[in-house]
């Protein structure tokens, strides 16, 4: 699982080859529109650490149990949040 709270960590995923060129550019422009609508804010100054993050599954996650993000295993992960 990796966590993307700001710009920077986009820059650190790319490096670290965990995302592509082409993903990383469209998470830039998240970033970047995010940063727009909070024009007030100096550039990567802000985080989504209280209002939710960008995060990448990958394989071998158990998606039943997501705690680390607030998706705990007892209300089955992010499979809870599937309409039945």
């Amino acid at each position: 699982m990796r966590v993307m709270k700001n710009q920077d960590d986009v820059g650190l995923m790319l490096k670290a080859e965990a995302i592509t060129p082409g993903f990383a550019k469209h998470l830039t422009k998240f970033f970047d529109e995010l940063q727009a609508d909070l024009e007030e804010l100096s550039p990567n100054t802000y985080s989504l650490e209280e209002t939710g993050y960008v995060v990448l599954l990958e394989a071998g996650d158990n998606v039943r149990d997501l705690s680390e993000i607030g998706l705990n295993h007892k209300e089955q992960g992010i499979l809870s949040c599937i309409p039945v």
